[in-house]
């Protein structure tokens, strides 16, 4: 079970104040906060490219303002998809309901989540191809968690 550690431990030190999902009742709460975080991030690249798009615009940057807008409009379309992702009913996160191998491969698609997330770099000083891509990825890596809690 050394590997359930290493993701805890890969979680937390992304996220801070995680707790884990170690004690069955605050399993739905962590993964609501681990969720929030990831939004909370996404959020604050939209945030900067919004920042910066009175600058393109005074430097009249058309092809970048497109871009820019392109990928505040995926950023935001990411985010709410991750805020109402499903993550089961109240008692998929009990003990009985879920196995300790189905429960880390949930645990393993967070982690993969929040690592494609941190891959990112500042969106106004980063490659529009390279961000597009890393977007895309999320949203794979999203659909494949949501698929596999729907197994439950």
């Amino acid at each position: 079970m050394e590997r359930n550690a290493n993701i805890f431990d890969k979680i937390g030190s992304l996220i801070s104040g995680y707790s884990g999902y170690a004690d069955r009742d605050g399993r739905r709460n962590c993964d609501k906060a681990l969720r929030a975080e990831i939004v909370n991030k996404i959020n604050e690249f939209e945030k900067n490219i919004v920042n910066n798009l009175p600058v393109l615009i005074k430097d009249n940057r058309q092809s970048d303002i497109l871009s820019s807008e392109f990928l505040r409009k995926s950023f935001n379309t990411l985010a709410s998809k991750i805020e109402y992702a499903p993550y089961g009913e109240s008692g998929f996160f009990d003990n009985d309901c879920i196995k300790e191998d189905e429960l880390a491969q949930i645990y393993q698609l967070d982690l993969e989540l929040l690592e494609a997330l941190e891959n990112i770099e500042e969106p106004i000083n980063d490659d529009f191809g390279k961000i597009k891509n890393s977007i895309i990825r999320i949203e794979q890596k999203l659909s494949e968690r949501n698929k596999y809690i729907s197994k439950f």
